[in-house]
C-alpha cells in the first residue's frame, strides 16, 4: 500500500508500507549473554555458545528510522 500526501501540487510525502520480508540478525558482535538471551542458548565454563533444536529465544522488536522528506526522523518498531 502506497499512501501520497500533496502539498503545493506535488507530493510532499509518500509512504509505502512493508508487508513482508525476511530478517537476518548477526550475533558475532553483541556478546555471548545478549547473544544466549535472544538465541535460548546457554554457555558452558569457557563462554561457548551451547545450542540445542529445543531452544526458544526471547521475543525482539525491530526498530527502524527513516529521514523524512522535511529533515525530521520517522521510526517505526
Amino acid at each position: 500500500m502506497t499512501l501520497i500526501f500533496y502539498a503545493d501540487d506535488g507530493a510532499a510525502e509518500i509512504i509505502k508500507d512493508f508487508k513482508n520480508g525476511k530478517l537476518t540478525l548477526g550475533v558475532d558482535d553483541i556478546g555471548v549473554a545478549a547473544a544466549a538471551d535472544l538465541t535460548g542458548t546457554t554457555t558452558d565454563d569457557n563462554g561457548v555458545l551451547i545450542s540445542a533444536s529445543e531452544n526458544l529465544g526471547m521475543l525482539v522488536a525491530i526498530g527502524f528510522r527513516a529521514l523524512k522528506p522535511d529533515g525530521r526522523n520517522r521510526s517505526t518498531a
